[in-house]
């Protein structure tokens, strides 16, 4: 599905201390995330050129999901569709401005569970149970980057709290 299918969406942001260029440098980097994503076991790249992206990401419960770049904007961010071999499609849509001397960083995630149909048989399940366990996985995946970025430190895993999905 497209991104414009999805009904709902999920965005968190954070603000580092650090330059814009460096935090571009490790966010687009191949296998970025083994650096500070606190539920990534490993980060297998595809592909990763000036044309193509794509890797996947094995969470530390064993989980494997493909991720496929689609718009790639240099130094601003990237979009991304990230499911499984069953067509189980979310859209992540990463983007990083300059604010100040820092830098700030927001990741959407457009999920595809309980986010295509009728909106009022999806509504209690997306905003009880999908939206809170999404938003505290960008939580962590964000103080990751922002721990990466400002000590140079890997993280360690769930450095910043479990997840029952990906822990």
């Amino acid at each position: 599905m497209k991104a414009e299918d999805y009904i709902w969406e999920i965005n968190r942001e954070i603000l580092i201390h650090a330059q814009i260029s460096k935090v571009w440098h490790i966010i687009s980097s191949e296998g970025h995330l083994e650096k500070f994503h606190p539920f990534c076991k490993k980060n297998e790249v595809k592909v990763w050129d000036d044309s193509s992206h794509e890797d996947s990401i094995e969470y530390n419960n064993n989980r494997i999901l493909n991720r496929n770049f689609y718009n790639w904007f240099e130094g601003k961010g990237f979009d991304l569709v990230i499911g499984d071999s069953k067509g189980n499609d979310s859209h992540v849509f990463w983007r990083i401005s300059k604010s100040d001397m820092n830098t700030l960083v927001s990741i959407t995630i457009k999920p595809y569970i309980y986010n295509k149909g009728s909106t009022l048989k999806n509504f209690i399940p997306f905003f009880t149970y999908i939206r809170p366990k999404l938003a505290n996985y960008l939580y962590s995946v964000l103080m990751g980057l922002k721990h990466y970025s400002e000590t140079d430190q890997t993280v360690v895993r769930d450095q910043f709290g479990s997840h029952s999905w990906f822990s």
